[in-house]
């Protein structure tokens, strides 16, 4: 990370300032190092120029949540009929342990992207150019560009497709914070700004949107495409969006009309995934989103629908 950007962080726990100690900067990039909080004692780091700020005991790694629950062939379970006792199971669960697990194998994958030399050996070169060219993601970042926030925060970032020319097209001066749990996924998304020579204008982090790490009232626009439906705990992300934006500050996204991409062609199996997303606290689609929104203060100003994508998608342009 630039060593620039650390007035835009503070302590995921309480807003509180951080500190940097035994941190390695060259150039004025931070490489390595660690954060405290200077008033409650939490304990952040960067790794590989990464700053990693996930709450106490999290580990920067995600697993999506229905996969996370029923393996990775859960799609299949539809089909055979084995939802109603893993559901029973699950029901049964606190939401505590369901959110805090992880597969071994990607835990330790983004742990080692926690240095260069491991993040070259598990991504290959490829993986880091995709593109996401599409009509409703053009939409978007042209509203980004056009209202020329001076800061913008772009939750859900996962590997940066859009990112790239986002900051590209937006000039010298100003910022885009890009928030993603997975620091696997924020490190491809970092290793494309880096070659790309826009740094300077981005601020990777990888940090858990239900706790962002970032100042009251600094942002002048949120964007996330696709990143909302796939996040536990929805009611306590658009509070921290609401908290995080500055007043008549702009909130752009790009949704599944129809909430999470289920797979489940029966209707019992819809029932019982509906159940599971209000057990994890994910939002049902467009309309519950839009309803939520409202409930914590955002006035909704503009909504177009995208039928003819697969899965179908709407742009929701709101206000806080």
């Amino acid at each position: 990370m630039i060593r620039d950007h650390l007035i835009h962080l503070r302590c995921p726990n309480c807003s509180g300032a951080l500190k940097l100690i035994h941190g390695r900067t060259r150039n004025g990039v931070i490489s390595s190092g660690d954060f405290i909080c200077r008033s409650c004692g939490y304990r952040g780091s960067v790794k590989a120029r990464i700053p990693v700020l996930v709450p106490a005991g999290f580990d920067p790694v995600w697993n999506p949540p229905f996969q996370r629950i029923f393996g990775e062939r859960w799609a299949e379970l539809g089909q055979t009929g084995g939802w109603e006792p893993l559901v029973e199971k699950i029901l049964s669960m606190p939401l505590e342990t369901i959110t805090s697990g992880r597969s071994e194998f990607r835990f330790k994958r983004a742990v080692f992207c926690g240095s260069d030399y491991y993040f070259h050996r598990f991504i290959a070169p490829s993986e880091t150019d995709l593109d996401d060219r599409t009509e409703n993601v053009d939409k978007l970042l042209a509203h980004a560009v056009e209202h020329a926030p001076r800061r913008i925060l772009d939750i859900g970032s996962g590997t940066g497709r859009h990112l790239v020319r986002l900051a590209q097209w937006r000039p010298r001066g100003t910022l885009t914070a890009c928030l993603d749990i997975d620091l696997e996924k924020i490190k491809i998304l970092e290793g494309r700004c880096r070659r790309a020579g826009i740094l300077q204008r981005v601020l990777p982090v990888g940090a858990d949107a239900r706790q962002m790490p970032f100042p009251p009232a600094h942002f002048d626009a949120v964007i996330s495409i696709n990143g909302l439906a796939h996040i536990e705990g929805i009611d306590r992300v658009i509070q921290q969006l609401a908290a995080v934006l500055k007043p008549g500050a702009s909130l752009w996204l790009i949704e599944p009309v129809a909430g999470t991409d289920l797979h489940a062609g029966e209707s019992v199996g819809q029932l019982i995934l509906h159940m599971l997303r209000n057990h994890l606290e994910l939002h049902h689609g467009a309309e519950d989103l839009i309803t939520r929104l409202r409930k914590h203060g955002f006035t909704i100003l503009n909504t177009r629908r995208y039928p003819a994508l697969k899965p179908k998608l709407i742009f929701i342009q709101a206000r806080v």
